[in-house]
């Protein structure tokens, strides 16, 4: 089994989900006659920290599984924790560009609301939505993963 697939899987499933998501809602988003923050006059400051909240605990969360995974005394299956990795630092990347991409366009609206459009709309969802997915999928990966070693017995003992 060659170890170094997992890491180019895991490159090309996040590039993959990443562009799907930010072509789906663009597309969508272009035909709108306007895009913005505040629709029917509601604000969006409550929601704005609602946002970077959710994306504070996914990094928090994501950034301690970095630090312990790599403790596990598993030997079987290291691609899948690999695989696991590579996902979980995309999740944190992914999610601080969220959090300062959607700041910046939202200080920008605040200002001139005309430059909010179709394409920074899909890519805050593009963003947001597969550092999620890619935090769900390294979770799986991981359960797998344990789950393999545990059935074949490589699971280190106490």
């Amino acid at each position: 089994m060659c170890t170094y697939l997992p890491l180019w899987a895991a490159g090309a499933f996040a590039a993959v989900v990443f562009f799907a998501i930010w072509f789906g809602v663009w597309n969508d988003a272009r035909k709108w006659p306007s895009v913005t923050f505040t629709p029917n006059g509601i604000s969006f400051d409550e929601r704005h920290g609602h946002y970077m909240k959710t994306a504070e605990v996914v990094v928090t969360l994501a950034s301690a599984s970095l630090v312990f995974i790599p403790t596990l005394r598993i030997s079987a299956h290291p691609g899948w924790y690999s695989f696991a990795l590579i996902l979980l630092g995309a999740c944190v990347a992914l999610c601080v560009l969220f959090m300062v991409f959607l700041t910046y366009f939202y200080e920008n609206f605040l200002y001139v609301a005309s430059t909010y459009k179709a394409w920074k709309y899909a890519l805050i969802n593009a963003l947001g939505f597969t550092a999620l997915v890619c935090f769900a999928t390294a979770y799986t990966a991981l359960a797998i993963a344990i789950a393999g070693a545990a059935l074949s017995g490589n699971l280190a003992k106490p």
